[in-house]
């Protein structure tokens, strides 16, 4: 992601038209264009790592809810067995 990303940088400046050849408000627009595209790619990814965080976190979550449950029966099997 991170390599995507600086080609696209990359290129941007490269495609750009030359400042002493162009209007100011050609390059401006260029590089205007240029924001909207990198910054919508920048959200589709932030929402792909938005959506795998919630993943791990539900995954954990439940991961510890049955860690808890099995100790929780243990000391029950234990104490029962003390008794």
């Amino acid at each position: 992601m991170l390599q995507e990303m600086k080609a696209m940088l990359y290129a941007a400046v490269e495609e750009a038209p030359s400042a002493e050849s162009v209007e100011p408000e050609i390059l401006r627009r260029h590089f205007a264009n240029f924001d909207e595209h990198f910054f919508h790619y920048c959200d589709k990814e932030v929402a792909k790592i938005n959506t795998f965080t919630q993943v791990i976190t539900k995954t954990t979550n439940y991961k510890l809810y049955r860690l808890g449950m099995i100790f929780h029966l243990l000391f029950q099997t234990i104490c029962f067995q003390v008794s």
